[in-house]
Order: structure tokens, then sequence, then C-alpha cells
């Protein structure tokens, strides 16, 4: 120790202790309800289930009314049920109130603090909690405990702070077990939605705060509960109703009821939540990757669903993780506590060292269900992702193998349509050899029938035998008509085609002066007019093309003149 600063020793790490007044400023419109909100309270037992009997008479004279008793908003437990005892409790709405009822009952004070729903605001103004804080002489770290309990739109604190323990050296003696402990739990209870095929739907995750401020030399307690469970309160309520509190009770007693109750709530939680990872193994041992098992594979679970419920699982493990860490650190504090005192009963010192090992090993098994449902989960998840990559290959091969199909009658339907065509082209030569044939007979025909001449005639005999056949004279007449007659139609005959083929590849005189009549391809000839004209234009856009690239390049140069100079 540095000569000089004994008496200031310890302050900075004391100050590190401290709420960020910023951070609770902030928050602390939205965590307590308004001053004109009526429903502010703060709730507590008959002072009568607090105080000895020798004492219990003296209650009427300190104020405190029970006609102003009301039930619990939150938990809601049945009245007069010997297995769920419930009572009905005093509310007190203003300070001094809370004062008045500190000094009837001095030895032991239970304060409840509620919410209407898990996700707003608590049921009490901010200038009651402050009254509650200093008439009670509760620890100023509450607030950092509570400081994410009101309203909401996402969980932003799955795992509350660690547990807090304070030794309060009132006395200046070791064997002093004076102590502030305030912790948060995080525990599961039903809520008022049903799902047949997520039971884990059907369970929600709450938060509580609890904080103790105990006095050694006084044999007196003062508690904060600030929005605990039903079972929670249901413990407490049959502990005040057999007088558990009208005596010096242990404080860690009730720590260890606490979180027995969080550790309990768990277990139907995670039945739930094992009968639904097992509906999802089901579910996937019944599917294939070709999608032909009794289960199709559509309908084998959704990705996302698998996900949210790893999602459950893994804040579930995190908020047993941060229970037995408070259990942990409640079992350091009370071996703390009672590590200079030799008068307490052996058999008691076991008892709770029994108590406290038990809920370790407890929340070590809840723990190793949870790692056990998630790495079943995530078995799932992976054999999932492989039969939906299979049936992604079953699909293309499938694909495949019908493209391979239509391919094969395409084929057929190209040969077919091949064998059309070479059959289309014999009609075709066939017609044309036909049309030929006509063309050079029709003339003939034409002149034939037009002059009504024989050209050969014919004479029989006396007897009626064979006679001689005649040519006349003129039979020269017959083809100096028909041929040039048979040519003129050939003739008109191509000019025609060509003229059909290619209308607006040559005006038609050209076809009729016989101009590339015969050159055989008039598409070629087309092809090789259009090869000109982009012979015609290609120089002119190379040369537009160069003089906008120039012209740019030298804009550009200007401008890089014009920065450069301006730089």
């Amino acid at each position: 120790m540095i000569r000089g600063h004994a008496n200031h020793s310890g302050d900075i790490i004391r100050r590190l202790d401290d709420i960020d007044n910023r951070v609770w400023e902030s928050v602390v419109d939205d965590l307590f309800v308004d001053q004109r909100d009526g429903r502010s309270r703060i709730e507590v037992y008959p002072a009568h289930l607090l105080l000895p009997q020798n004492v219990e008479h003296q209650q009427s004279n300190h104020g405190i009314k029970q006609a102003d008793a009301t039930t619990d908003i939150n938990h809601g437990s049945p009245a007069n049920d010997k297995d769920n005892p419930s009572m009905d409790l005093v509310a007190l709405s203003s300070p001094q109130r809370v004062a008045d009822y500190i000094q009837t009952t001095p030895k032991f004070q239970a304060f409840f603090i509620r919410q209407s729903f898990s996700w707003g605001p608590l049921l009490v103004t901010n200038e009651l909690f402050i009254g509650l804080l200093l008439n009670a002489r509760l620890p100023q770290h509450l607030k950092s405990f509570i400081m994410f309990f009101g309203p909401r739109e996402r969980e932003v604190e799955i795992s509350p702070p660690a547990l807090r323990f304070t030794p309060l050296s009132t006395t200046g003696h070791s064997s002093d077990q004076s102590h502030h402990c305030t912790y948060g739990l995080r525990f599961i209870e039903r809520n008022r939605h049903h799902h047949m095929s997520s039971p884990s739907k059907a369970w929600s995750l709450r938060q509580c705060a609890i904080t103790c401020r105990y006095v050694h030399k006084e044999g007196g307690a003062s508690w904060a509960f600030v929005t605990i469970s039903v079972d929670m309160q249901r413990r407490l309520d049959a502990a005040a109703l057999t007088g558990d509190f009208t005596h010096n009770t242990d404080p860690f007693e009730v720590h260890q009821m606490i979180i027995d109750s969080a550790i309990t709530s768990w277990r139907q939680y995670l039945i739930d939540l094992s009968e639904e990872t097992d509906a999802h193994h089901a579910q996937i041992l019944g599917t294939s990757p070709n999608d032909k098992g009794p289960v199709k594979l559509h309908e084998a679970g959704r990705r996302q669903d698998l996900l949210m419920l790893d999602e459950t699982l893994l804040n579930a493990l995190l908020a047993i993780t941060a229970t037995t860490d408070t259990s942990s650190a409640l079992s350091s504090a009370w071996e703390f506590v009672i590590r200079d005192t030799s008068t307490l009963d052996p058999g008691y010192l076991d008892l709770m060292r029994k108590s406290f090992t038990h809920h370790q090993r407890s929340l070590a098994l809840l723990s190793a269900q949870i790692t056990h449902l998630r790495t079943k989960l995530g078995g799932i998840i992976s054999l999932l992702s492989s039969f939906l990559d299979l049936s992604s290959g079953y699909s293309l091969q499938n694909l495949a193998l019908q493209a391979g199909e239509e391919n094969e009658e395409m084929r057929k339907l190209t040969d077919r349509m091949h064998k059309l065509a070479e059959k289309s082209t014999q009609d075709a030569a066939a017609v044309k050899v036909l049309t030929i044939l006509t063309l050079i007979y029709l003339p003939v025909t034409v002149v034939s029938n037009f002059f009504s001449t024989s050209f050969v005639s014919s004479k029989n005999s006396a007897d009626g035998g064979l006679g001689s056949i005649s040519v006349t004279g003129d039979w020269g007449i017959l083809f100096a008509a028909s041929i040039p007659l048979t040519l003129l139609t050939i003739y008109i005959w191509l000019v025609w085609t060509r003229i059909q083929a290619n209308p607006r590849g040559q005006v038609w005189w050209k076809y009729v002066l016989g101009i590339r009549l015969f050159s055989g391809d008039i598409s070629n000839s087309s092809m090789e007019s259009g090869n000109a004209a982009m012979t015609t234009k290609v120089p002119v856009l190379i040369e537009r093309a160069y003089s906008r690239e120039h012209t740019d390049g030298l804009f550009e140069h200007g401008l890089r003149r014009t920065t450069s100079g301006i730089c």
C-alpha cells in the first residue's frame, strides 16, 4: 500500500460498480409507467405473516390497511388451494407507505414488482421505485439488472448480468454475514398459445431479478422480487403461510428455493423440444432423395423451421449456462459468508452443500440434454441438405434423360424432314421435266390446231388393204412456226421465273434483253451488289470514325491541358 493513500484505497474500484447513469436515464421513461397510471404499486405480504406471535397485535398501529390488499396481476394462482397456496397481497402505492411498512416488519420484507405482460413496462413509477431502494436500503446496482425489462422489439439479453455479491462491514468482524446479493434469472413459462406441430411455441422465455439486503446484527432481510414466475410466487407464498419468515431465516435458503424453481421450469420445456426434434427426425427418415418415400421431400420440415428451432435451443443453452453461473456464484458467496462461522450446525452445512451440488448437477444435465438435441438437430439439417442436393442431382439427371429423348425425337424428325425434302426435290425435278416437255409440245399442238392442216395423209388401196402415206408439200410450215414459238415460250418462262425470284435485284428489261439471265444464282448477285454497297460505305465510315476519334482526342487533350493549367 502506498503511504498517504490508505484512506482512499479502493475508491476507484468501488466506482466501477456504479450504474451508468446516462444509460439508465435513456431507458427510465420506457421502463416504468407514468405518474398518472393507476396501476403503479408495490405488493407485499400482510404484516401478520411476517411478525412473531408476541408482536402481532401491534400491526394495526402502523397504518397498513388490509382493505388495500389486492391479488397479484400476473401470477393468477388459485386461492384456497392446498397444493398451490395463494393469498391476497397488500398494495403500496407511495414511498411513504413503503416506509411505514418497513417500520411494521423490521425483520423481513418481501417487495414484489409486476408486469402486465413480459415485454411491457414495470407496473411501478420511477418515483415509487427509487423510494423503495432508499427506504429498504436495497443496492443501487439492481438498476443494471432491470434496465432492459421494459418494452422492446426483440430479446436484448438472453443471459442476464453476472451475480453481484457485496459484503457489508457493519461490525468490523470477519464473522459478520451481512451482505447485498443481486442476480437475474431466465426461466421458461407457458404462454397462451397452443401449437400441435410445434410444442416449443407454447412456451416463452421470461426473466426476473432478485435482490437481498441481509444484516446479520439485526437478523433481518429486505427482498425485492421483480417479475418472478408463477411457481416462484407460489413457493414464497407457501413459506409465508407456514411462518418460515417470522424468524431469522437464512437468505441462502430462499436463494436455493428460487434457483430450484428456475431449474424446474426447464424440464417440461425440454421434453417438448425433444418431441419437436423427434418429429423432424421421423419426417426426414421417411423421405428419400428421389422423392419416392412415404413422406415427400417438401414436407420434411423447412430449413427455416429447423434453424429457428436451433436458435431456440441455443438461447435455452445460454440461459441455462447463465443460471449455472449464478448458482455457482451463490455457492461461492455462501462459502465466503460461513468461512469463519463455527456455531452453525454441521448437518445444516452439509444439507446446504448438497443442495448447491444438486443444482449444479441438474443444470449440467439440462445443458447436456440441450447439447444432445442440438447435435441431433444438426444431423437432421445436414441430412436434409444432403437430400436436397441429391434431389437436385436427380432432377438434373431426369432433365438430361428427357433432353436426350427429345434430341432423339428431333433427330428422327430431322431424318423424316430430310427424306421429305429429297422427295420434294425429286417431285420438283419431275414437275420441271414435265413442264419443259409441255413447253416443247405445246407450241406444236397450238400450231397444228391453229392451222387445222393435215400435213400427213394416207390412202387406202382398192382391195381395202393398207394404202400409201403421203406428206404434203407445205410440211415445212409446221417446223417454221412451232420451233420459234417453243423457243419464245421457254424464254418467256425463264424471264418470268427470274423476275419472281428476285423482283428487286434488277429491272425487268435487263432480263428481257438477256442481261445476266443465265448467270444461275440470283441471290449471289444480290449479295454481291450488297457487298459492293458495303464496300463503298466502309471507307466513309472509317473516315468518320477517324474524324470523331481525332476530335475526341483533341477535346480530351484540351481538357487535360486546362485541368493541368488549373492545378
